[in-house]
């Protein structure tokens, strides 16, 4: 008994760790108007987006500026499978989208590209009506911006093929379907993501 009642306080004591970690607070900060851009965590490619002012007045446009920095030693190349290089959602204190910038746009079906130079910058404006998505004006609140580049996938394949006369009689390279499955070939994504969030308040309309 005293054995089961120790396991249990055990737990206790992990669930209250987990909910509260040492140096946290129960305020969500996400949600907090901080004024400050936050940066991509990619060192070679920084990501801000900025608005041009923290507070705004009921019903006033929001300009936002998305720069995005090459801080590599050699010119970086993005490929994009339509006219659309970027997009920039924002959402309200609950996290429900207010406005998404490329709807009800028409972008040219086309591949299109960008680049920027070793120690040079781009930069994408915007500028929110502060309208919703549906025409109507925004309530006063706090709202996040995220813009995001929108480049086509990267494509890195590892691994091989292996053949199994069992299975791939013909030798085309299937992957092998028994115990060893050593020759299966991985597919992934080295485009980095890149995006940048900020904050600011929409004021009482009164």
């Amino acid at each position: 008994m005293k054995l089961l009642i120790f396991c249990v306080l055990l737990l206790a004591l992990g669930a209250a760790a987990s909910a509260n970690p040492v140096g946290g607070s129960d305020v969500d900060q996400s949600r907090q108007p901080s004024g400050v851009p936050q940066i991509s965590a990619n060192p070679s490619i920084g990501a801000v987006l900025t608005a041009n002012r923290h507070d705004f007045a009921y019903g006033a446009p929001v300009d936002l500026s998305f720069t995005i920095s090459n801080h590599s030693k050699s010119s970086i190349k993005y490929q994009f499978n339509s006219s659309q290089k970027y997009d920039v959602v924002i959402v309200d204190i609950n996290g429900a989208t207010v406005w998404t910038w490329s709807k009800n746009k028409v972008f040219g079906q086309l591949i299109t590209s960008e680049s920027i130079a070793a120690g040079q910058s781009a930069t994408y404006v915007v500028k929110w009506p502060q309208r919703d998505n549906n025409d109507h004006v925004a309530p006063p609140g706090v709202y996040t911006a995220t813009a995001t580049l929108l480049p086509m996938a990267r494509v890195k394949v590892s691994g091989n093929l292996l053949s199994n006369p069992n299975n791939d009689p013909v030798n085309i390279g299937m992957p092998m379907m028994d115990g060893v499955q050593t020759g299966a070939i991985k597919i992934n994504n080295t485009t980095p993501s890149v995006n940048a969030k900020t904050v600011f308040v929409i004021g009482s309309n009164n």
